[in-house]
């Protein structure tokens, strides 16, 4: 037996060596230049290091003798064993093996057993797509209605990534609100929400939303116009279309990561320029809710890749060592943010500047306060830095003098960990907590 092993020991380890470095090296190559397509070439050199000395150790260790691979057999082995031993520690600790493991189509087709009104969110992006464009009106010129919302009263299944999918039922009009809410509109609206998932809700049920949080921290009326997917432009048609008469605030939740990228995908559409271009444009939403409806479901129909969507689980970091190379990136190699490349862009649109100008403009006419959110995301507590349009974003804000709330300076920073915030301190949106707090540092700014 001892025999056999030190024979298969000589014969095959420093061959299995060399393979597995090469594998290394081509899945970081493949990651890196056609996944990434090159874009964080930077976040992978580390990794092309790892597999290029790899290489050099197994070629060098043909001259090794029998005992010294054995040797390296036995702590290879040993190392694994602990390395996957931390790594399901940590992935225990971290709650992720009682993360509901479906996708969210399989989650909406278990619901739908359970009750057949059930949809999923339909995320406006979708609209730009050509196949989709095709498909209802034949061209980008033939379009006759934009939705802005998704299916209206019905119970609906968002995202995962705080270990449930959350769900709501939304109102007449496709929000994430108690229908009630737009009932008595006359009597006021203390927080009038506009943005994009966010400011949804996105992957947490109420009351953990931030529209449900600043309900219960006001006591009077909120209601939330804010949908997955809105970058600058979609939210401010959400405001043309849905503002209402005697709305005291008016909050804008920005986002740091997407807002500027989507502002670029929205002019690209001929349809959503007509809200720049002519002041008075409305699609008069309302009272079209029954076509938003029908389109809404039979997008869902024939779109199931949109939503077929896995959460992040065990079964995906477990085997890659995630929690473990997460622990000595951030620890030792204090790694800047990969994306940023594609992230930041140096400077801001002047169609962002104009809708600035415009929300402002709209808020003063129906007497109004308007308030910027500004909410950093992920990518500045884990990889430490700054977004580049940061300052410039804050900077026109000033120029404008428009009232904002800076998220990273008035909570962020002032906490010892913003990643406990995140979901299982990972990408993605807030946790419950994270919501609440935000929630609450808005609320006492407007105070």
């Amino acid at each position: 037996m001892l025999f056999a092993l030190e024979y298969m020991i000589k014969k095959y380890f420093s061959p299995i060596f060399l393979f597995l470095a090469l594998f290394i090296l081509f899945y970081t190559f493949y990651r890196s230049e056609i996944h990434y397509q090159g874009n964080i070439r930077a976040y992978y050199q580390v990794y092309y290091y790892i597999a290029v000395g790899l290489i050099v150790f197994s070629l060098i260790s043909f001259f090794f003798k029998e005992i010294v691979k054995v040797y390296l057999v036995i702590v290879t082995m040993s190392l694994l064993i602990t390395a996957y031993s931390i790594e399901f520690y940590i992935t225990y600790k971290s709650g992720f093996f009682r993360f509901d493991n479906s996708s969210r189509y399989e989650f909406y087709i278990e619901k739908l057993k359970e009750n057949q009104d059930f949809v999923v969110t339909v995320y406006p992006h979708l609209y730009y797509k050509d196949e989709v464009i095709n498909h209802f009106f034949g061209s980008q010129d033939k379009i006759k209605i934009f939705p802005l919302s998704g299916i209206s009263e019905s119970p609906t299944i968002a995202c995962n990534e705080n270990g449930y999918f959350s769900t709501w039922i939304s109102d007449r009009y496709g929000f994430n609100n108690p229908d009630n809410e737009w009932n008595d509109l006359d009597k006021g609206v203390e927080f009038l929400l506009i943005g994009d998932s966010y400011t949804q809700g996105a992957c947490v049920n109420r009351p953990d939303d931030f529209a449900s949080q600043l309900r219960n921290l006001s006591k009077k009326k909120v209601l939330n116009i804010g949908y997955g997917g809105h970058g600058p432009l979609l939210t401010y048609a959400s405001l043309k279309e849905y503002l209402m008469p005697n709305v005291k605030n008016l909050i804008w939740f920005y986002d740091e990561r997407s807002d500027l990228k989507n502002l670029d995908d929205e002019l690209n559409n001929n349809f959503l320029k007509k809200y720049l271009v002519n002041k008075n444009f409305k699609q008069s939403l309302k009272e079209r809710q029954n076509e938003i409806d029908e389109i809404a479901r039979e997008l869902i129909s024939i779109n199931r890749d949109d939503f077929d969507d896995t959460p992040f689980t065990w079964r995906e970091t477990l085997p890659k060592l995630f929690n473990l190379r997460e622990f000595f990136t951030k620890t030792f190699l204090k790694s800047k943010n990969p994306f940023g490349e594609i992230n930041n862009k140096k400077e801001i649109r002047i169609e962002f500047t104009n809708i600035l100008k415009l929300m402002k403009e709209i808020a003063k006419e129906n007497n109004s306060n308007f308030y910027f959110v500004y909410l950093p995301t992920w990518d500045r507590y884990r990889y430490h830095y700054d977004d580049k349009n940061y300052e410039i974003v804050l900077n026109k804000l000033r120029e404008l003098d428009i009232n904002y709330i800076d998220i990273h300076k008035s909570f962020f920073s002032t906490v010892d960990k913003p990643l406990n915030f995140f979901p299982f301190g990972r990408d993605g949106h807030f946790t419950p907590d994270g919501y609440k707090k935000i929630a609450e540092v808005v609320f006492d700014s407007i105070k």
